[in-house]
């Protein structure tokens, strides 16, 4: 995917990819200059593939087309209905008045070609520190992201990373790594996601002070309700015991019902190794139960750790990262691989091959899913994927399932 509009390969790496909830678009970070004309400004920058036309266009320019004169992170997300793209960019020429000398986070609009600065606070004063991790709703209304900044909204006395959610109709800017009173986190929040609809921001935090009872003194996932106000603790067991080590990674179903994360915890689920490895799990918003899914189609828990789900917007699969060797057959690359779980079938298949079906000779890294996961991206070392893989850089591919 991480290929030129006339499928020369990308003479540098590309990273993070995300595709629509239809799978014809995606978007990735790359350092190539090879894959759009007049790539002169030797950084990062944002691209979106149309998978369907097999064209390359780049997204992090000005409203003008225009290039970045400084880098785009590697972070970018295109919303659900391929319309907008989010990213983060310490360029200061994409919006006029970008004179914070911070890393921002924007939004690029596919259809009419405009770049607008998200991380801004009220009547558009510039935040006063970085931000990062942006993610969108469905139709690009709403943006969750992660921020240092202390001028966003009122009362930011924490001196702590948090999550905000910006309306991009109304202006509206809330923070929502807050307790369900309002209090503030008393440590970093960061790796936010939203729903579809906007109404529910994930995230993990280090805060012990934002539910009831968090006395395990490690990071934990959270899900805030925006029209509610009403915080939850996501990484808990079914019963609602709290993970007794490191939890990270939130992602979310379309509605929000089915929140995956990674839990290096023993306590999540009665099938949860003693081990301390990270495994992947699903936590049900509406029945509360919390339930293992690295695992084979017999059962058995990944023999690895497992890293980086990714939900599907219908909520029936879970895409992950695994070190594991025992989920399907003949895993025998001794390297890490992108697997979908799922739910509902109970069964596991393995993505990061190639279209034959050779596994790949290399770690692969960041799922994600359109919103039936039948299109996963991914990124990867392997150089067996595709024919023709010569360029000795991360690349990034879409598998269709």
């Amino acid at each position: 995917m991480s290929v030129s509009s006339n499928g020369e390969q990308a003479n540098a790496g590309s990273e993070r990819a995300s595709v629509s909830a239809d799978g014809r678009f995606a978007v990735f970070t790359s350092y190539a200059t090879n894959l759009v004309r007049h790539d002169t400004n030797g950084v990062a920058d944002v691209f979106v593939r149309d998978l369907r036309r097999h064209d390359t266009s780049r997204v992090s320019v000005n409203s003008h087309g225009e290039q970045a004169n400084g880098g785009s992170a590697i972070d970018p997300q295109i919303s659900p209905d391929g319309r907008y793209v989010v990213f983060t960019s310490d360029a200061s020429n994409l919006v006029p008045g970008d004179t914070n000398g911070a890393v921002d986070v924007f939004r690029h609009d596919l259809r009419t070609g405009d770049t607008i600065r998200v991380s801004v606070g009220p009547h558009g004063a510039q935040g006063n520190g970085p931000s990062a991790k942006p993610t969108v709703s469905a139709d690009g209304r709403y943006v969750a992201f992660t921020s240092y900044a202390t001028n966003l909204v009122d009362g930011d006395t924490n001196g702590a990373w948090d999550t905000f959610v910006k309306d991009l109709a109304t202006g509206k800017l809330v923070r929502a790594s807050v307790g369900s009173d309002g209090t503030q986190a008393n440590a970093m929040s960061d790796g936010p996601n939203i729903s579809a609809d906007g109404r529910y921001a994930v995230f993990i935090s280090l805060a012990s002070n934002l539910v009831p009872g968090d006395t395990n003194n490690q990071g934990d996932v959270f899900a805030h309700d925006l029209k509610t106000g009403t915080t939850t603790r996501i990484s808990v067991g079914t019963a609602g015991e709290q993970g007794d080590d490191l939890s990270v990674g939130a992602t979310l179903s379309g509605d929000g019902h089915l929140i995956g994360f990674a839990s290096h915890a023993t306590t999540m689920t009665a099938n949860t190794p003693t081990t301390h490895d990270s495994h992947a799990y699903v936590r049900e918003f509406g029945t509360g139960r919390t339930t293992l899914v690295d695992l084979s189609n017999g059962g058995d828990v990944a023999a690895g750790g497992s890293f980086w789900t990714a939900v599907s917007g219908d909520g029936r699969s879970v895409a992950f990262v695994s070190d594991g060797a025992n989920i399907v057959p003949g895993d025998t690359n001794a390297a890490r691989d992108i697997f979908v779980r799922d739910l509902a079938a109970g069964t596991t298949t393995r993505i990061s091959l190639s279209s034959g079906g050779a596994q790949g000779d290399g770690p692969s890294f960041y799922p994600f899913t359109n919103r039936d996961a039948h299109v996963v991206a991914f990124q990867s070392y392997a150089t067996n994927l595709v024919p023709g893989d010569t360029n000795g850089v991360p690349d990034v591919f879409v598998r269709y399932r």
